[in-house]
This record gives C-alpha cells, structure tokens and sequence, in this order.
C-alpha cells in the first residue's frame, strides 16, 4: 500500500524531487507539495530583478503545476509545526496533515526586525526574491514624480552589494536622480579576502555611493535608520540585506536543537525522527556547518530523492557528500560582476556572462517540464 510524501517548500533541493512527482505517484505513493505560493522565485537572478536585466515571469517557477503534472497535490499554506510523535504537519491556517515521509525546504528569511506597517512599502527584505522586483516599481514611480529617492541597503555582503550594483543600475538606466547608502556593518565583504573586497569596492564605488563600513544599523523605523554610532540615515526605500536565518517551524523546537534549522545527518533526515528530511538554506548540517548559498541545495537533491524513496520503501539510503569549493559570481549591476572560488578571482563582463549562462540553463531545465 503507497504511503503519503509531504515536501513543505518548492526550493532549489525540491524542484528536481518535483520535476519526478510521477516516479513516486506511479509506484502508489501520494505526494503532496506545501508551499505559500504555488511559484517559487530563483534567488539567483533576484538583483537582476531589480535592475530590469529579468523580468519576474523568468525567474520563477510554477512549482504548483510541476508537482501536479506528476499526480500529486498542492497546498498553498504555510507550516506553523511539526508534530513527530504523530507525524503530523500543522499549517497556518490551523488544520494539520499526516505524513509518512515529509522533506523540507523552506528557504531562509532576512534576520532583521522592521515595522510590519512599512514592509513593501518603504523597507524591502531581499527575500521574498519578488520584493526586489516590486521594489523597482516603486522607485519608479517615485521618480517618475519628480522626487529624488533616498536608497538604502543594509547589509555588506554578497547580496548587499547585489542589491547595491542594481540600484546603480537602475538609477541609470531609469535616468533617475538618486542617493544611495550602503551601511556595509563591521566592513564590506568581511568573510571574504581583502582581494575580492578591494575589487568589489572598486567597482561600487564607479557610481555615486556612500559606503559606510565600522558601523551597523542599531533599529529601523519607517523612513529612518538608526545607527550605533548615535547619527541616523533618512530613506525612502530601505533594503534588508544584513544575513539570513532558516526559514521554517524549526526555531524553539526539539528539532532545531537550540539553532533555527532543522537539524539533518548525512542522509539529510533528523537523527531522531528518520522520517523527518531537508535541504538548502533551513537546514542546520550536523557535519560541517554549510553556507547558505544555492549550490549546497541543487547539490542535495538527487540524494533527497533517492533517500525519500527509500525511506517510503524501506531500502537503504545514500550519503550527501558536501563539497568544500564552489564558484560564486556576484552580478554587480552595469555589466559588472565579479567571480570568485577554486583559487581564482576576476571581474568584467565575462563573468556576468558566464553567470547569466548558469542561471539561464539552470530556469530551462525546468521550464522544460512537460
């Protein structure tokens, strides 16, 4: 008799899962997706989003339809617990589901307070990815009124220098007056080698900018951030880039083990609760703590897949061997970017195109879903 899959989140460790619903339905299994939209955006053309370079139709997928082509089930919800002893999943609208085998990839979420009344409106968490597209709309509008926005990122690394290099962009290309403030905390990069933060700073710094580094944003109002140096920075529209933190019904729970992340063994179940999986960015990896970057996630899921199966049939599973270098180009906005990994560092124009092809075949393969 089949048994019932639950994947909470359609993210980068589930699409390929998705993209073979039919392998698990065809064999009696029941495969239900949970997820609070029925599209998943690629983080990876994210900044793109806000400097034009892609519209959101192209960085998104109708992960709804994937899991549906393959005979399962969609639930548009969001998980709000997880009750092991039970196996039941319970979503934010109070009704729960049972589950014989559930996976989780649920992403990560910005790990900054703001006022809830000035989310999407003046302040704009890089994630949800579809923040950044409609916070283009509305620095649009703003110009196009006349004024002249007060922009501010929050945050110096990888994707606040994303964000930052598309607002130049933007800026430009919209032919807009504009102030742009990048508080970059301890300093810009600082995870990073003085190499790759030299460069990044110097092509920033090709447009106006005012880059603030040795100081962090202590609270955020409305239309103004608060420094911890006692001055304040006054904005119009304001870009939460300053870390992330997992996503998910993790924090508080057994399961977390005092962290945020669903804690996961090699196989990439909880070493309590077999039955439990998960992959990407809400994942806290009992091996080796694992950067939140997309790679580790793509990465994990043809294990994910095979050890779902397994676990729904009763066969033996397989190790997720994380690697230790990966390649990351940071798409600097004005046909800039830099890219850095495996001992080598360059920028230009080359290494926006080689992260456009990346990103491009990545989408196509699978919008090529039937």
């Amino acid at each position: 008799m089949g048994k019932h899959l639950i994947l909470v989140g359609g993210g980068h460790a589930h699409l390929a899962i998705l993209n073979k619903t039919r392998e698990f339905t065809a064999r009696g299994h029941r495969v239900t997706l949970v997820s609070p939209s029925p599209f998943h955006d690629y983080s990876g053309v994210g900044p793109g989003l806000l400097s034009g370079r892609y519209r959101l139709a192209e960085a998104r997928f109708n992960v709804a339809r994937m899991a549906a082509a393959g005979g399962g089930h969609f639930v548009e919800a969001s998980a709000a617990g997880i009750d092991p002893a039970n196996r039941r999943l319970i979503l934010d609208d109070g009704t729960n589901l049972g589950y014989n085998v559930i996976s989780f990839n649920c992403g990560s979420r910005v790990a900054f307070a703001a006022p809830d009344e000035s989310l999407g409106k003046t302040v704009f968490p890089v994630k949800p990815i579809a923040n950044l597209y409609h916070a283009r709309q509305r620095i649009i509008e703003a110009g196009r009124d006349g004024k002249k926005p007060r922009l501010l990122v929050i945050g110096g690394g990888p994707a606040g220098c994303e964000v930052t290099g598309n607002l130049q962009e933007l800026v430009e290309q919209e032919r807009l007056e504009a102030d742009i403030v990048l508080v970059a905390g301890a300093r810009l990069l600082d995870s990073f080698g003085e190499g790759v933060r030299e460069r990044v700073r110097s092509q920033l710094s090709r447009r106006p900018i005012r880059l603030l580094e040795g100081i962090r944003v202590s609270a955020l109002q409305a239309r103004q951030a608060d420094l911890d140096d006692g001055r304040s920075v006054a904005f119009d529209f304001c870009f939460l880039a300053s870390g992330i933190a997992p996503a998910g019904p993790f924090a508080g729970s057994p399961l977390a083990g005092g962290g945020d992340g669903l804690r996961v063994n090699s196989f990439l179940h909880s070493p309590f609760h077999p039955d439990i999986f998960g992959g990407g960015d809400c994942i806290d990896y009992l091996p080796r703590p694992l950067d939140k970057v997309g790679v580790y996630a793509v990465r994990q899921s043809p294990v994910l897949h095979h050890n779902l199966m397994a676990a729904l049939e009763d066969r033996a599973m397989i190790k997720f061997q994380a690697q230790t270098h990966y390649l990351l180009i940071f798409n600097l906005g004005l046909n800039r970017a830099l890219a850095t990994g495996y001992g080598v560092c360059w920028t230009g124009r080359s290494a926006l195109y080689l992260k456009s092809f990346l990103d491009r075949r990545f989408i196509r393969s699978f919008r090529e879903h039937p």
